[in-house]
């Protein structure tokens, strides 16, 4: 389990102790008030015996009061402690683990860097220069694209993630039959470039769902 499964499972536990000490907190509570109420309705002529009464009830207030503050700190750390759960549980489900991020990262560069072959092919580069090249990226498409998303992720970002892994795999496979006849053909490097355009609007969905700044990435390029 990761850190944040095992904080999500400390803090709830935490939260459900709380609310158990602050609902036993409050029966005792509840049981000071109805004695002191009690004490409070007795007649005691005798004066030593009214003094000592007044004494134990006194006491009784007093008592009451503590468990009734108790129970108001209880019940704000048993809050505490379940917003923190939710917390935990929101962040895991809507984060990316390292391991996501990189794929998602070195995908895109590598996404560029086919587009960028298919380009100089139709400008006329050495086919065999950009033959070797694409293979090379597409082994590592096909690498990342076998990869499953993390599954403490919620199930939509979890589906949306596959399929994106999927769509590279598929690209990486299909790029790992090129050949320089191939990619000397105008048809074929314009077939791949539709496919990038469709593979890259499909990433910036990604982006936009875990807030990745294409920017920042452009930049590193």
């Amino acid at each position: 389990m990761s850190i944040l499964d095992w904080a999500f499972i400390a803090l709830l536990s935490c939260a459900i102790l709380f609310f158990l000490f602050s609902i036993l907190s409050l029966v005792f509570a509840i049981q000071m008030r109805t004695k002191y109420t009690t004490l409070k309705t007795k007649k005691i002529k005798d004066k030593r015996k009214r003094k000592k009464l007044k004494k134990v009830i006194n006491k009784t207030h007093k008592a009451m009061k503590k468990h009734f503050r108790r129970v108001i700190l209880l019940f704000l750390l048993m809050l505490i402690m379940a917003g923190g759960a939710a917390y935990s549980r929101y962040y895991q489900q809507t984060t990316l683990e390292n391991e996501d991020a990189n794929i998602i990262v070195q995908s895109y560069f590598l996404i560029e860097e086919v587009d960028k072959q298919l380009t100089s092919a139709q400008e006329g580069a050495s086919a065999e220069a950009i033959e070797e090249r694409i293979r090379e990226v597409s082994s590592l498409l096909v690498t990342y694209g076998n990869n499953k998303a993390f599954g403490g992720l919620s199930l939509d970002r979890q589906k949306s993630l596959n399929r994106y892994y999927t769509k590279i795999r598929e690209l990486g496979a299909n790029l790992s039959n090129a050949n320089r006849e191939k990619i000397a053909t105008t048809e074929y490097i314009e077939t791949y470039q539709k496919t990038i355009k469709q593979l890259q609007t499909n990433q910036k969905n990604i982006f936009k769902l875990f807030g990745i700044n294409e920017s920042a990435l452009k930049q590193k390029k």
